[in-house]
């Protein structure tokens, strides 16, 4: 007689004839349980899967496994005990390392929760299509995570690109720009507001273009380094021998060009374009250098070195609708650092992020929703757990204060003026000279006002006047 096969070998071998990738997740989203068919599919072992935790994000800093197991995580709502359909991410061999050139590519997935009768979720379960979903588009996603990973995915060429995130004009602008700057070795000068990214976008000029891997990239606080100090460490980094270097070449980020005094600017040139090794020259600004020279306050020579590429950076009022899927992005960021795990926001969250005028720029936007993910009490962050900056800002925006009345005191006594006058004629019957002396002046004088106030069309005889 054979003996019967125990029933978690039975289920388990069953499941690995599947053609179709089939994974679980416990409690504690780790991956308890992988097909054959999905270890195939992924281009790992089973024993590379079990264990790994998966969190809900697509942060470009997180590589390898890690990176893996987060493209395959569920929506938080899922271990809640709600049965969704959705998407999954396949990464390509390369995901697996800090190359990201190809994209991921998206799958169609359903996730199934297990429970108990009082409602624990025990484990998720993963169905997954193995064919890629067909042509997916950012702007249709179905969800925020969903549009993040396909924004991601087209702009996979781009060293830490998430701050260029957006489909707006002035977005795309600036991309092109980058793209520009990252194939040429001329200077490049990146102008915005404080908060906004400049440091992070010239960042990814040096990363994303030919210069990765034969010049390191050197910061200076233009701002804040005494002039001393700044000539200092200039001279050092510059003078340095080739040999310390790759091919001898560096990079050079000037933090706050625009803050640097005028009296330091002239040695600053000099010690630029004397130095003995070959510069890449990236720098910031809060104003555009040659606005400033026509002032008097940049030397024109410097500024023109400094940009052989201006990139404006727009303030985030310039481009609302690139908002969520910015918050999106930082959400899945604080996902990726942490344990608690959500998904999105509610649609009144999403407009009091679009109502706010966010003067800090993208680090405000930043901090505001890692505040909201330290507040949120479900995997939907709601409007009452952003920070009160932006209810408070939504409260004046619908009930603005009434304007004061302006009194204007010329216009007040002019009426006053001419209602006395209009009296005065009336009583004196059209005699002006009468009516002058019952307003206490004399004929000439009240014919002059009657001319300033605009009351005596045309000079005509008037046989009523008094000798």
């Amino acid at each position: 007689m054979t003996r019967p096969t125990q029933p978690g070998v039975q289920w388990e071998h069953g499941l690995n004839q599947c053609a179709e990738p089939v994974y679980a997740l416990d409690a504690a989203r780790r991956i308890a349980f992988a097909n054959t068919a999905c270890a195939d599919w992924l281009g790992v072992t089973n024993h590379d899967l079990l264990g790994l935790e998966c969190r809900y994000h697509s942060d470009p800093q997180v590589s390898g496994l890690p990176a893996l197991a987060a493209a395959l995580c569920p929506p938080p709502e899922v271990f809640s005990g709600r049965r969704l359909a959705g998407s999954v991410y396949r990464l390509a061999s390369e995901h697996l390392t800090r190359h990201r050139s190809a994209p991921p590519t998206q799958h169609a997935a359903q996730f199934i929760p297990l429970t108990t009768a009082t409602g624990r979720v025990l484990s998720v379960w993963i169905f997954v299509d193995p064919q890629p979903t067909p042509e997916p588009d950012a702007a249709a996603g179905t969800n925020g995570h969903e549009q993040l990973q396909q924004a991601r995915a087209q702009l996979a060429q781009f060293y830490e690109a998430g701050r260029l995130l957006g489909e707006s004009p002035a977005m795309k602008k600036v991309r092109n720009q980058v793209t520009l700057a990252a194939q040429s070795s001329g200077s490049v000068l990146l102008v915005g507001p404080p908060g906004i990214g400049r440091r992070f976008t010239a960042r990814t000029i040096h990363y994303a273009g030919q210069h990765t891997m034969v010049s390191p990239l050197i910061s200076l606080d233009c701002a804040r380094l005494p002039g001393d100090q700044l000539r200092t460490t200039l001279r050092t980094h510059t003078q340095t021998g080739p040999s310390r270097r790759p091919n001898g070449n560096l990079t050079l980020l000037l933090e706050e060009i625009d803050q640097l005094p005028l009296a330091d600017q002239s040695e600053l040139l000099n010690l630029l374009t004397a130095s003995p090794v070959p510069l890449r020259l990236l720098s910031t600004a809060q104003q555009h250098l040659e606005a400033l020279a026509a002032e008097g306050n940049f030397r024109l020579e410097l500024a023109h070195f400094l940009s052989t590429l201006t990139i404006q950076l727009p303030p985030l009022s310039d481009r609302r609708g690139d908002i969520p899927l910015l918050a999106q992005m930082f959400l899945e960021q604080a996902n990726a650092g942490g344990a608690k795990q959500l998904s999105g926001f509610s649609s009144e969250a999403l407009d009091l992020l679009l109502q706010y005028t966010w003067p800090g720029q993208m680090s405000e936007l930043s901090a505001a929703v890692s505040h909201a993910h330290a507040q949120a009490a479900s995997p939907m962050i709601q409007a009452a757990e952003l920070p009160p900056v932006l209810r408070h800002a939504q409260e004046a925006l619908l009930h603005p204060l009434p304007q004061q009345e302006v009194i204007d005191l010329e216009s007040f006594l002019s009426k006053i003026e001419i209602e006395l006058i209009e009296r005065a004629l009336n009583q004196s019957q059209g005699n002006k000279t009468k009516a002058a002396r019952l307003l206490g002046m004399n004929r000439p004088r009240l014919y002059r006002r009657l001319k300033e106030l605009g009351l005596l069309v045309e000079e005509q005889p008037d046989f009523t006047e008094e000798p």
